[in-house]
Formats: structure tokens, sequence, C-alpha cells
């Protein structure tokens, strides 16, 4: 838990921890005929970690985390011979490795790693992926048939729309943070987060759309589907501006998603296995650039700058790299997720990437190497965010 580089031969601090359950609900059961059965008492494991200055013995500071709590009771459960009840956790690892480290810094003043992850947010469903607010302020996450809106610096839920027509494949945050785009089906809802009321509908593909996002001046969204085309609408009232194909080769490449660039003058779509194609506009937009990638490629995200991309994939060890765009070489890799990674996006200001995937794990990462294997088990699904490894340190936002 505690990164190598803070222990030294003549350690300063003692550090304690002591785990407690805390009892949250009960699932009962009834055995055949109404005989036997038992209860699952569902808890959270916490944790009280203490801090000791070693030199004066003074306490430094006490703290205790919260580990996740269990799921939805599950329909049946199988007790042994004379058991009676059960109690059930969720882990404590989410909740010591993404909050101990930062609480632990801010306490005794040692520097937090350059690569870790900063927070875990849980679901109930499969995370799809997730999308930043332009301002910082908030982070959608989305799979099945809900979204999620979160507070992005404290982490907080604030809004779940749920029970959606069909199942959200992409999101985009308006640049004020206050309308969000959410491609469901063939059609894209755009709703005010800040009612909780749907503002309106962008209709006119005829298949799936794989991917939504707005311009950065927040007067155009920006869509792709499974018909094959880009599509362009107005941001205000949701009327169509244009539609184009990727056809260069002669037949249309099917589009899993696409995004503006930073300063609004191209537009990054990812078409079919390995290939990342940018688009200008020149009386109608056109492709003049490519990115070729080795291994199929399901999204692409640029970091604010412009400079950076990051693509997600589909590899049996490596689905998320950063690309250098000056040189087109790869300059990081992030390592971790035991499952597929649906998703990765940076954070406003460069700082974080968050990545969505459908293993429920959450990874601690140190210096100098992608990834240690400090790990912490969720319901089904989770949204990371760790810190920025393109340049190998931790930029400021």
């Amino acid at each position: 838990m505690v990164p190598s580089e803070w222990i030294g031969q003549s350690p300063r601090y003692e550090i304690r921890g002591t785990t407690s359950l805390v009892t949250v609900g009960e699932c009962h059961y009834t055995g055949v005929n109404g005989t036997g059965g038992g209860t699952l008492v569902q808890a959270h494991m916490d944790v009280q970690v203490t801090v000791t200055d070693l030199a004066t013995s003074q306490l430094v500071g006490s703290q205790t985390f919260e580990g996740s709590t269990p799921g939805p009771c599950p329909e049946t459960a199988v007790f042994s011979q004379g058991e009676t009840s059960r109690t059930i956790t969720g882990d404590v690892s989410d909740a010591a490795s993404v909050g101990f480290l930062p609480w632990l810094s801010g306490l005794t003043g040692m520097p937090l790693p350059e690569q870790m992850t900063l927070a875990v947010l849980a679901h109930p469903v499969e995370v799809v992926g997730a999308s930043f607010s332009s301002d910082g302020r908030f982070l959608a996450t989305f799979g099945d048939d809900s979204a999620w809106v979160w507070e992005a610096t404290t982490h907080q839920q604030l809004r779940q729309l749920a029970d959606l027509p069909a199942e959200v494949s992409s999101a985009g945050f308006g640049p004020d943070g206050n309308l969000l785009a959410l491609a469901i089906g063939e059609s894209v809802q755009v709703w005010d987060v800040t009612t909780g009321n749907k503002a309106f509908d962008l209709v006119g593909h005829t298949n799936l759309v794989t991917s939504v996002s707005f311009s950065p001046d927040s007067s155009t969204i920006l869509t792709t589907s499974a018909d094959n085309t880009i599509r362009l609408w107005n941001a205000a009232d949701g009327t169509e501006r244009a539609s184009f194909k990727s056809d260069k080769s002669g037949f249309a490449m099917p589009i899993s998603s696409a995004c503006f660039s930073p300063d609004r003058q191209s537009i990054m779509t990812v078409n079919g296995p390995g290939t990342v194609e940018f688009w200008y506009f020149n009386g109608t937009w056109q492709s003049e650039l490519n990115l070729y990638v080795t291994n199929p490629v399901i999204r692409a995200s640029y970091s604010p700058d412009g400079r950076y991309v990051v693509t997600v994939g589909r590899d049996d060890h490596v689905e998320v790299v950063i690309w250098d765009l000056t040189s087109g070489q790869i300059v990081n890799q992030l390592i971790g997720h035991e499952g597929p990674v649906n998703g990765a996006v940076y954070s406003p200001g460069g700082r974080y990437i968050v990545t969505a995937g459908t293993d429920g794990i959450d990874s601690t990462m140190e210096p100098g190497v992608n990834l240690q294997s400090e790990t912490a088990f969720l319901q089904r699904g989770s949204a990371r965010i760790s810190t920025n490894m393109a340049r190998g340190a931790l930029t400021t936002k």
C-alpha cells in the first residue's frame, strides 16, 4: 500500500490499521416448504489508520476509510447444514489504496507517486465509457440503460439517468457542463443535468449511434454511427448541419468514435480495425491524415493541448495506449485492467486519464513501472481516474 520510496532504513512514522465491520442490511431466504433458509448480513469493512511520529511518540493523524458495500441481495443463497446467518462484505482495498495515499501525503508531506489511481467509482453494471465536462466540474459515466453524473473533485454522485429506452453507447458534455448528450440506439438524447429534464433529440441516423461529443465552442454536436456516417448537428436546437462518410478505400468503413480537436481545426475518427483518421474542413470535410495502429482500436481521445491521443483497443496485454501526434510514436501504455477496456478520456486540464472497464478492478500505479498489482474488487464495473502518464510525471491543471 505504501510506495517503496517512502520506506527508508530509519522510518519516521508508525502506521497502524484496524478493521471493523459495519452492518448495512440483511437478505432473508426461506428454505423448501418454508423451512430452513437463512440470512445474509450485508456489511462494509472499514479500516481506521493512525499515524504516529516515532521521534516524538505523538499522534500525527487518524482517519477511517470506508470499504465498498455489497450489491443488491442475490436471488438465491446456499447455507451449509446448521448455518443460519453469514456476513458478506465488499472489499476494503479500494478505500485504502485510493484514499489512503493522498491523505498520508497531505499529513506527512511525503510526495505522491507520479503514477497512481486517484479514485474508483463503483457501478452496478458494466461501465461502457466516461466523459468529463470541459470545465472539469463533472464526470459522466454510462453503461446498460443508465448514465451517472459525478462531481469530479469529490467523486460524489450527483444524478442518475436510469431506465433509458436502450443501452447508452456514448456520452458527451457541453462545454458549460449543463448539457449531456447520450447516444441511445439510433438516436441521441440531450439532457439538462441541472434539472434532470430532456432538452431535445437528435434523429437521423439509421443504425446504432457509436459516439457523441460537443465542439469546444459548444455550437455543434458530433456523432458517428454504424450506418457509416459522421454527422454534425446544431447544438441549440438539434437540426442537422452536415453528414459525410469515410470511403477512401472505395467502401464505407465502420466508424466507432469521433471527436473534435481542441482547436476545432480537425475531427478525429476511429474507422474499422487499426485506423485513426483525421478530417479537415476545406469547403467540405476531407480526410488528410491517418494513424495506423497494429491492434484493433475502438476509441480515441485528444489530450487538451492536442499533442497526444489516447487510444483504446482490443489486445491481450495492452489496450490503452498514449501516442505523440508530432512523432506518431507511442509514449506510454496503461496496463492493468483484467477485462476489456471500453473507453479512456483525458480530464480537461490533462492531469488525469479516466479508463472505463468491465473487470471492476482498481490498481495503483507507481513511478518507473506501468502498474503494480494492488487491486480492489468492486461489484460489476468500475471507472478509474489515473494520473496522466504521457510525460512520465504528474502534470498540473
